[in-house]
């Protein structure tokens, strides 16, 4: 069994530097993951599959939709953190509460949705492996 972490933000005590880092941590991962999910894509593609699997097209086609889906999400992800970094550079120059609030706020829920996604994608990543170990040709 598996255990979910709930996402949990640690961002108020947070200085500018740290969040930027932060920001940016994440959106290196997810350009990462960008390139991981094409290669899973191709892999899902490639001719190396037993002949006599029942309803292995099916199968290996929900696999790619999923992907599919998962890399709309990590190329929205990454341009709502493009769009937070400049953001971030912004930030020196609001000094009211209600824009600190607002700008925390768009961090967590960057963070939250980013978490999420990796935890959607390790979920998925773990099925597909599971399932492909079982039907390459060996």
């Amino acid at each position: 069994m598996t255990t979910n972490i709930t996402y949990r933000s640690y961002n108020t005590d947070k200085t500018l530097e740290e969040l930027q880092y932060n920001i940016n941590k994440h959106k290196i991962r997810l350009e990462n993951t960008k390139e991981e999910i094409v290669f899973y894509e191709f892999i899902l593609s490639a001719p190396m599959y037993k002949n006599s699997i029942i309803n292995l097209f099916e199968t290996l086609q929900q696999f790619k939709t999923k992907l599919q889906e998962l890399e709309r999400q990590v190329l929205q992800l990454i341009e709502d953190i493009n769009v937070h970094v400049n953001q971030i550079a912004k930030k020196n120059e609001c000094e009211d509460v209600m824009c600190d609030n607002y700008f925390l706020q768009h961090q967590d829920n960057l963070e939250r949705k980013t978490h999420d996604f990796f935890t959607e994608l390790s979920i998925l990543k773990s099925a597909m492996f599971d399932y492909l170990k079982s039907v390459i040709k060996v």
